[in-house]
């Protein structure tokens, strides 16, 4: 297998292992996967529309529907309309939503830590760099 299979395979396995740990969190506050990913999303881009997550985050347009009226319902997420279009409305995560995010970032400082011991200050610089980097080309795939 190559390095970077190798890689690709063991970050997937990352994955898996942090939503695991954050299935507690989704459970705690009755969220699915989905929208536990929109509310993070939010948090990082307020004011998104809904079609940021059905490009950014690859769901299907009409479980994002469904996932958006069920958090609006249960109170993390408002919609404001557009102020340039009426047609769109911007989501935006609420103080009901923050509980959700202190407890994710709990989970995630306790990952980062496992995963970053022994990397010194120059070779986190490195990694980050390289990291966008690939980024970047992942975002010219057109997949």
């Amino acid at each position: 297998m190559s390095d970077n299979l190798d890689f690709i395979l063991r970050a997937r396995k990352a994955k898996q292992a942090t939503d695991k740990a954050m299935a507690g969190i989704r459970k705690k506050y009755g969220l699915n996967k989905m929208q536990a990913e929109i509310l993070v999303y939010l948090m990082q881009n307020p004011g998104s529309p809904a079609s940021a997550f059905v490009k950014e985050l690859g769901f299907n347009k009409g479980a994002v529907s469904v996932g958006m009226d069920d958090l609006v319902s249960g109170g993390y997420v408002t919609l404001k309309q557009d102020s340039d279009d009426r047609r769109y409305a911007n989501a935006f995560v609420t103080e009901k939503a923050l509980p959700v995010f202190k407890d994710m970032e709990k989970i995630e400082k306790k990952f980062e830590k496992l995963l970053l011991a022994g990397i010194s200050k120059a070779e986190l610089a490195a990694l980050r760099k390289t990291a966008a980097k690939i980024c970047r080309n992942f975002e010219k795939l057109d997949l």
